[in-house]
């Protein structure tokens, strides 16, 4: 009776009711409101995982391009030169990479028999052409690669500025660094000095970066220098290389074989 006769409480509580039924709906806005975003975000989710499913960085592409390089040999008198492919350079994609092994590290590569990929093989850095391993394992479209830091990793190797010849091997201490040996301790050696693949090796071509010596010290028991040697290739950044096939690689070791039969007791 109040409201309905008196035009100062039928606006103070029009009001009133206007406030709480202001209220009510915003609250069952927002209600309503949380399940349709709710079911919002459910539909964008399942069409985020259909384009993540399409998505070309979710899918493995093997490689299979190559790129020759070619010798030329001289074969006959009159100079004619016949070239002759010596490596075959193959760019692969990393899809596994170990760096923290305490002795066997490795790379899982989308590339494999199928693609030309086998045993026997160097693998390259694909920006640097830095030594990253060799491979040691394929199938049929991926293969297994043994990098430097690894307990059985040997590596023939030289020195850039004099071709003094050692091997590079990892002694499990750091995965930064490997270290060279059978380098005589009155070779001049200094910090900085680069260490490249050698030609004592069918698998690794001849001159490509292993790294720079970061320190060295004198074995006294065999009066040669042991290097440190801090690698060209950071493992930790590694998407991509280039396996290399050395396509003499079979006839040198029968040749080597045959040789060595012949005259290996002379």
């Amino acid at each position: 009776m109040v409201f309905n006769y008196n035009k100062h409480h039928q606006v103070i509580g029009q009001d009133l009711a206007n406030n709480i039924a202001g209220k009510v709906h915003a609250q069952r806005a927002k209600i309503k409101g949380f399940f349709e975003l709710r079911a919002e975000a459910d539909s964008i989710a399942a069409i985020n995982a259909k384009l993540l499913n399409q998505n070309s960085n979710n899918l493995i592409v093997l490689d299979t391009s190559i790129k020759e390089v070619a010798d030329y040999f001289q074969i006959d008198t009159l100079g004619n030169y016949k070239k002759v492919v010596h490596f075959v350079y193959k760019p692969a994609y990393v899809i596994y990479n170990t760096t923290n092994n305490d002795k066997r590290n490795y790379l899982m590569l989308a590339r494999g028999k199928n693609q030309g990929v086998d045993n026997e093989m160097a693998v390259l850095g694909a920006a640097t052409n830095a030594v990253v391993g060799k491979v040691v394992w394929a199938n049929e479209n991926y293969s297994y690669v043994m990098t430097m830091f690894h307990q059985k990793s040997v590596i023939p190797a030289k020195l850039k500025k004099t071709n003094e010849n050692g091997i590079v091997t990892w002694d499990g201490k750091n995965n930064k660094q490997v270290i060279m040996r059978r380098i005589q301790s009155t070779v001049e050696i200094k910090q900085g000095d680069s260490i490249v693949t050698s030609n004592a090796s069918d698998i690794f071509p001849e001159n490509h970066l292993i790294g720079t010596i970061e320190s060295f010290k004198t074995d006294k028991t065999t009066n040669e220098h042991i290097i440190v040697i801090k690698t060209a290739i950071n493992y930790n950044h590694i998407n991509y290389v280039q396996v290399v096939e050395n396509k003499q690689q079979k006839e040198l070791r029968n040749a080597a074989k045959a040789a060595e039969k012949e005259f290996g007791n002379q």
